[in-house]
């Protein structure tokens, strides 16, 4: 069996409000994260526009579903199996893994910024202390909605829950009609610049979202993602290129999960953004840290 670690990538995401508002967004970690692989194939080569394996002897490792928690386990151990690499023709040279995931994961986490805290900007901002957000099970999304948490004073203690985050849609790698490039033109290489999509939150329109996935910071290729795709695909090269031998290899992957959660709430407002008691906040997943390597 294939011993896999579970990724993710950096999705860019930032927020457009009125200015008058206080931006609180923080970094932390998660004590679940829950991703399901729905496949994963090995390739010597792939397309820049499709994210489709390209070699002539690219190999199937699974295409079956399966959900593993990757804060669930120490950083650089194996969270559980997927698929096999048995059969893998000897001779042949591969350079990247193609993953496809489903657009809907799961957290939980909690963020209770100090005045001491450093936000994502580096600032530390006293205007953001005094309430915690956290993941909530009952804050579902839909594709074009980010995802909500809970507000709520510090005094109130509630635990967090599981939440199910979906990825709201987004342009990618494969994206046409981009007024900027979204389609790398160099194997290997990364898009730095591309538009966005934007997503007026849910419960308050005041509030956008917006995100793009054409510019990932650890995997070379990511496709878009529309209302009628569930998964996403990923494209990630190698450590190093590696010919098949005697010996059925194994694909490894070492991750860390520390700092994977970021948390937005509207200091000014909170904890009555809605006229309620749990405020306004937006959350999204962080990017693991990972690597892939074929090892015998």
């Amino acid at each position: 069996m294939l011993k896999i670690l579970y990724f993710l990538f950096s999705v860019l995401f930032s927020f457009s409000v009125y200015a008058d508002f206080t931006n609180c967004e923080y970094e932390g970690n998660v004590t679940q994260y829950s991703v399901t692989m729905t496949s994963a194939r090995i390739c010597a080569d792939y397309s820049l526009t499709t994210g489709a394996c390209t070699g002539s002897n690219d190999f199937l490792v699974g295409t079956e579903s399966k959900t593993c928690d990757i804060a669930s386990v120490a950083a650089n151990n194996d969270v559980c199996t997927y698929g096999s690499l048995s059969g893998m023709p000897i001779g042949e040279t591969y350079n990247y893994v193609r993953v496809s995931i489903s657009r809907d994961m799961t957290l939980k986490a909690t963020i209770t910024p100090t005045a001491s805290d450093e936000d994502v900007n580096g600032n530390t901002n006293a205007a953001c202390t005094g309430f915690t957000i956290r993941t909530e099970s009952d804050n579902t999304n839909a594709k074009n909605k980010p995802p909500e948490g809970v507000t709520e004073a510090n005094a109130s203690a509630n635990p967090a829950e599981a939440q199910v985050v979906t990825f709201v849609n987004a342009q990618g790698n494969d994206t046409t009609g981009c007024t900027t490039a979204c389609i790398p033109t160099v194997k290997d290489q990364r898009v730095t610049n591309c538009d966005a999509t934007t997503h007026n939150a849910d419960s308050d329109s005041n509030y956008t979202y917006s995100t793009r996935y054409c510019t990932p910071s650890t995997a070379l290729w990511m496709g878009e993602l529309t209302n009628s795709k569930n998964d996403l695909v990923l494209i990630y090269k190698l450590s190093s290129p590696y010919t098949v031998g005697i010996t059925t290899p194994k694909l490894q992957m070492k991750f860390d999960t520390q700092g994977t959660y970021n948390a937005y709430y509207d200091g000014a407002h909170a904890p009555n953004s809605h006229g309620g008691a749990s405020g306004f906040s937006m959350i999204f997943p962080g990017e693991p840290k990972v690597s892939f390597t074929l090892i015998e």
